[in-house]
């Protein structure tokens, strides 16, 4: 029980750091994808 609950702690702290990781790839994927939508509707324009 003891050792289970270590490894939740571990999970925890290591949490935030994933949902960040996540965060920032999808802003990153969503920023290029804007600019790839505004360039190629400026481009038909």
């Amino acid at each position: 029980v003891i050792l289970k609950f270590n490894q939740n702690l571990d999970g925890i702290q290591e949490f935030p750091t994933v949902a960040l990781r996540v965060r920032i790839n999808f802003l990153w994927r969503f920023t290029v994808l804007m600019c790839l939508t505004i360039s190629s509707s400026g481009k038909l324009l």
